[in-house]
């Protein structure tokens, strides 16, 4: 079941897991190539991208600056709309305020949209203690449920390291007798879920955005399954990241510009779905209650720090999509529900570094995921930034002392000479006892590095450059 981090895999069992699994690294390949060629098709011809991205960043950064007053704003509407709103400091009491709305009006089903903002307070665990069934709706969601609710892999294709037989398997154990058909699978599921949808007493979204001077929130899907999720249980639980804020319909227009765009050059998703409060009087479908649950859950320790451009995110995820890292290791390598660039640098501010220290090193710092944001997070620098705060942490470790040593002896030019003197005979001699030809196995030999050269050869030391130029320029006659 999806939680924010998952401390119970090491991290080199879970890369090594990840990285031979063949059929999800060529998913994971497979998917980042058709969402990169989506996007690029769309913002090649569209001049004044640069432009769009400065301006959405410069909202997100001017919200960010005036965070407490566009909150106030937006809680004044909402509550004027008649929504009630609810503050959660932690995840506890996140969870304590959605029982407790379940539990005042008796429900026993609930239907979910998908919501990261549920699994990184672990909502889902919480309500099945509780003895209240719930639904994933999002098609992608919902395979992972029936598959023991199996963590997603990707921020927009959480299921896309199952294959169709899976999904075979998993709709039969749930009562398909059809085949392995795309279309038939998607219909059953559609009538399977239809049920739950109009037998669920509470409806629980996550929160794209929420409009400070409206009091509005909204979700943007490409199913049709978050329409229903808010229009059909009577009570509805609207899950909201504190940051998840814009201060009026002009800016929701301005994030409109880049979320789909920036993931797969979409000129906007399927369907754009607000809640505005409950039902009115005239109106033949909604809610009768609506709960807004404003939730911190780490983010105001990040308001003001050296990470304060992190909460400008938008979950749009293309910082995974461009990483090559995501790309070998996959979703799951991260063993966070936030995953790549943008995932390496929030769940340790959420999660603290003790169990997530090993995240800010599953990066090239390429910067591709900067270049790409479409509100300009300085990914690359954020978790450079990671990488020197565990530094100043860090105790001095075999693998540090062997660094230092190696830094001391290499800044000697007597030591450097004496080390390819013995360096090069030796791992010559080596190779050969090996068989290994031009290269070393340094799994065997050189354990510090075997992590490294696990997937690569490490090669036999070259002569060095001042012995080549030396007998060249002695050659040549010109010096000796």
């Amino acid at each position: 079941m999806a939680i924010l981090v998952n401390p119970e895999q090491p991290l080199r069992e879970r890369l090594d897991e990840t990285m031979n699994n063949a059929f999800t690294r060529e998913a994971t390949a497979l998917a980042q190539d058709n969402f990169n060629a989506g996007r690029e098709a769309y913002t090649s011809k569209k001049k004044d991208w640069q432009a769009i991205k400065d301006y959405a960043a410069a909202i997100r950064a001017h919200t960010l600056d005036h965070l407490d007053d566009y909150l106030a704003t937006f809680i004044d509407h909402a509550t004027a709309n008649g929504s009630q709103v609810h503050l959660a400091k932690t995840d506890k009491e996140a969870r304590d305020i959605v029982l407790g709305i379940i539990e005042a009006v008796g429900g026993k089903s609930v239907v979910k949209s998908k919501s990261m903002m549920s699994e990184e307070v672990g909502i889902n665990p919480a309500l099945q203690a509780a003895g209240i069934e719930v639904t994933e709706t999002d098609l992608g969601e919902w395979i992972l449920e029936l598959d023991d609710w199996d963590t997603p892999s990707h921020i927009l294709a959480p299921a896309m390291h199952k294959d169709r037989y899976r999904i075979h398997e998993l709709f039969t154990e749930y009562g398909y007798t059809g085949t392995t058909d795309i279309p038939e699978m998607t219909r059953f599921a559609r009538e399977s879920l239809r049920k739950k949808f109009l037998a669920a007493d509470v409806g629980m979204t996550g929160c794209n955005f929420a409009i400070a001077s409206t009091g509005s929130t909204c979700i943007m899907t490409n199913e049709g399954n978050g329409r229903m999720v808010t229009s059909l249980p009577s009570t509805q639980i609207v899950l909201m990241g504190m940051e998840r804020i814009v201060p009026d319909m002009s800016d929701l227009d301005a994030m409109m510009q880049v979320l789909p765009q920036s993931v797969l050059g979409l000129t906007t998703s399927s369907y754009l779905s607000f809640t505005h409060g409950p039902r009115r009087a005239d109106e033949i479908d909604g809610p009768d209650q609506v709960h807004i649950i404003i939730i911190d859950n780490g983010r105001s320790h990040i308001l003001g720090s050296p990470f304060h451009d992190m909460l400008r995110c938008i979950r749009c995820g293309t910082c995974q999509n461009v990483c090559p890292v995501y790309r070998h290791i996959t979703g799951h390598g991260y063993g966070s529900i936030y995953e790549g660039p943008m995932g390496i640098v929030l769940t340790p501010l959420l999660a603290g570094k003790d169990q997530t220290g090993h995240l800010p090193y599953l990066s090239t710092l390429c910067g591709e995921c900067t270049a790409n944001c479409p509100v300009e997070i300085p990914l690359h620098e954020l978790i450079l930034k990671h990488r020197e705060s565990l530094h100043d942490r860090a105790q001095l470790t075999p693998e540090a002392a062997i660094f230092k040593g190696a830094g001391l002896a290499l800044g000697s030019s007597l030591t450097y000479k004496a080390m390819l003197a013995f360096g090069r005979p030796l791992m010559r001699g080596l190779a050969l006892v090996q068989g290994s030809g031009d290269h070393l196995d340094g799994r065997n030999v050189l354990p510090v590095l075997s992590n490294w050269t696990k997937g690569r050869n490490l090669p036999l030391l070259a002569k060095p450059f001042h012995q080549v130029t030396a007998r060249q320029l002695k050659g040549d006659g010109s010096r000796d």
